[in-house]
């Protein structure tokens, strides 16, 4: 059983880890970055100027 957790750790702290959603930066995601533009969220007037929360669900 301390083979398989060993593993699970080693495993755990090889791989990439991806941006928390708290970063200011994370990666950029140019689906979302579409979609945010396709509905128009780039102009101040948009009441979801600014937010990309919503565009996308998967």
């Amino acid at each position: 059983m301390s083979r398989i957790r060993n593993a699970f750790k080693a495993w755990q702290q090889a791989r990439p880890s991806a941006p928390s959603p708290s970063s200011p930066h994370p990666f950029p995601n140019l689906i979302i970055e579409r979609l945010y533009y396709a509905e128009g969220r780039q102009h101040p007037d948009h009441p979801l100027h600014g937010q990309q929360t919503g565009l996308a669900h998967w």
